[in-house]
């Protein structure tokens, strides 16, 4: 395992599993749960001399990414609690290291598509640690994960095929909150960058509905290397020479278990491109960053529908999905982002390209991260045609809490995208996303990957043209750290506002998102800012 990236990128696995690093420090013991209190640790460091400790035990379901639309049905579940409590269990199976075993997706009737055999599970604090081995001895699972900062257990079922029966007899009692795992889809100065006259956003032109960042960048705001911002997404090229500079410590693969956070379906590498691209550097492209600090959590992986057993989920692959983001994925990252919170390594922002059902244990996770005063840019989700989120809802998108921030997509002439989700009350703006320009992993071709949509064009060997609200949220995550920058004595809602009062008012977006406008850099910033 490549335990560091050069230059630093990436130093391995930290903390929701059975063992973590201690503090965030790469240097310091390898802490498991039932060794804590007495300060007990493993020697060796993973990928070193000596074994290593077990990283996750059983199957985690490979998961994936998709431009295509979300499964727009809520699911309801029983009341429970999280707890700070550390706990441990036996009954696990352990996984061989590096292996991801094909998962089985299934659907039924009103449920979200969901991965076979697997639940979540969060226990109300009273419950002791007996009691809730004893429940997974009654429902004959095994855990996967335990996600301490969360205390959620995410589990494997040996009955797969037993999956809705087992989730029934778990919310009969009043001890937990039981929900499947469930599955999201991703949302498909002048700089002298090779590439930069294909970026239409990023130039004002009479006729384009750009972000005026021009404005920004001739004042010389070019840089926000002080504001982190977390792409939770399909990974990133790690060793890309437009991006790796601008990739910071911590990275983490939620879906191998590893801290090598690498794109295997290109989403996640032109959605980071977008954000911060190393501009005016005479090559690639220009991301609304030039210098930027980018800290990638792969949640979603490519889904090979030839080689996994698909049932009634339509709803992921009616636009041509080529891959998902498991609930339980999602939950390893959003638990990092806490943990670095913890470790005196804060994350400003997060980048979320990716949505679907409504779950109650994933309320509960993301407003964890939002009462750290972290915002959540999320997209508004791809519909063939987009549909109105007010009648039916896509998750995140559609949260009240006023930290999470939903974008729509608009075309060059600043009309609503056809395939862009809308809605006047909770899809905030819009912002460019058709016809966006932005780096691609070389390597990644084929099905499973972003190329496999028919929107999607390979315009040089590591530059694609594609169409999703997923990059209209890159764009505006991405002026949402630079204007931060720039302004950096306000706080995270009045950066909200502030990005909310700017847009540019379209009548083709009035009463389609909620301020009737698009993405626009401040035309006058005030005398706090710099």
């Amino acid at each position: 395992m490549l335990s560091m990236i050069v230059g630093g990128l990436f130093w391995p696995a930290h903390g929701t599993h059975e063992c973590h690093w201690d503090e965030f420090d790469p240097d310091g013991p390898w802490v498991c749960p039932e060794h804590e209190e007495e300060g007990e640790g493993v020697d060796d460091l993973p990928g070193e001399s000596g074994d290593d400790p077990v990283e996750d035990e059983g199957s985690d379901g490979d998961s994936g990414a998709s431009e295509g639309s979300t499964d727009n049905n809520n699911s309801t579940e029983n009341a429970g609690s999280s707890s700070d409590n550390n706990t441990s269990n036996d009954n696990q199976d352990t996984a061989n290291e590096g292996e991801v075993p094909d998962i089985v997706l299934g659907s039924s009737g009103d449920l979200p598509p969901y991965v076979e055999g697997e639940l979540l599970i969060q226990f109300t604090p009273e419950q002791s640690q007996a009691r809730i081995d004893q429940l997974l001895r009654d429902l004959n699972a095994n855990i996967l994960r335990f996600f301490v900062e969360f205390n959620m257990y995410h589990v494997q079922l040996a009955d797969s095929a037993d999956t809705l029966s087992a989730l029934a007899a778990c919310q009969s009692l009043s001890i937990a909150l039981c929900e499947l795992n469930g599955v999201w889809s991703l949302f498909n100065s002048t700089p002298n960058d090779e590439n930069f006259p294909l970026q239409w956003p990023l130039q004002t032109g009479e006729m384009t509905a750009s972000l005026g960042i021009d404005q920004a960048w001739n004042a010389g705001f070019t840089n926000s290397r002080e504001i982190t911002v977390a792409v939770i997404d399909s990974g990133v090229d790690l060793l890309h020479e437009d991006i790796f500079e601008n990739l910071i410590v911590g990275g983490f693969d939620a879906v191998h278990r590893d801290g090598e956070p690498e794109d295997n379906i290109g989403h996640g590498t032109l959605v980071a491109s977008l954000i911060g691209a190393l501009g005016n550097n005479g090559t690639g492209i220009a991301g609304v960053n030039w210098e930027a600090s980018l800290i990638v959590f792969k949640a979603a992986d490519n889904l090979n529908l030839v080689d996994r057993t698909i049932r009634n989920i339509s709803s992921l692959i009616q636009t041509g999905s080529f891959g998902t983001m498991t609930w339980a994925d999602f939950i390893d990252a959003m638990e990092r982002v806490v943990q670095l919170h913890e470790a005196g390594r804060p994350i400003d922002m997060i980048n979320l390209s990716a949505g679907g059902t409504f779950s109650e244990l994933l309320q509960g996770v993301i407003q964890r991260i939002t009462a750290l005063d972290i915002l959540i840019f999320t997209a508004a989700g791809n519909g063939s045609p987009g549909w109105n989120v007010e009648e039916n809802p896509v998750y995140p998108c559609t949260d009240p809490d006023e930290h999470i921030i939903c974008i729509g997509s608009i075309n060059q002439r600043g009309e609503l995208s056809s395939f862009s989700n809308f809605g006047p009350e909770h899809v905030d703006l819009a912002a460019p996303g058709e016809n966006v320009v932005g780096l691609m992993p070389e390597e990644v071709r084929g099905s499973g990957t972003l190329l496999e949509s028919s929107d999607t064009v390979l315009l040089a060997s590591d530059l694609v043209r594609a169409n999703g609200t997923s990059f209209s949220t890159a764009y505006t995550t991405g002026l949402a750290a630079l204007l931060w920058s720039v302004c950096p004595e306000i706080n995270p809602l009045e950066l909200k506002q502030l990005i909310l009062e700017s847009t540019q008012l379209s009548p083709f977006l009035v009463g389609k998102v909620r301020t009737g406008g698009y993405l626009h850099w401040p035309s006058q910033l005030s005398e706090s800012c710099r």
